[in-house]
């Protein structure tokens, strides 16, 4: 993304994490990287049911493999 708005990818970080506001210009290289409209860019995205459901659905897979592994570590620490 940064090669392709021509800016630095520590510039394309800080945006994410909302620490960086990008002047217009940026947000217009963004909107063409992407091949978007640059409105499209502050809309909501609302997702279907079923893809949200979908959505939900793998994070709760993912914390309860992050948890379980976690469990696993604290039980095997406790063992005497």
């Amino acid at each position: 993304m940064a090669e392709a708005c021509n800016t630095a990818t520590s510039y394309i970080g800080l945006m994410e994490i909302y620490r960086n506001v990008p002047k217009l210009s940026t947000i217009e290289r963004i909107a063409e990287a992407l091949d978007v409209d640059p409105l499209a860019l502050f809309q909501r995205v609302n997702l279907l049911p079923e893809e949200k459901e979908a959505e939900i659905q793998q994070k709760k897979e993912k914390i309860l493999s992050v948890l379980g592994k976690e469990i696993d570590v604290i039980l095997h620490n406790q063992m005497p």
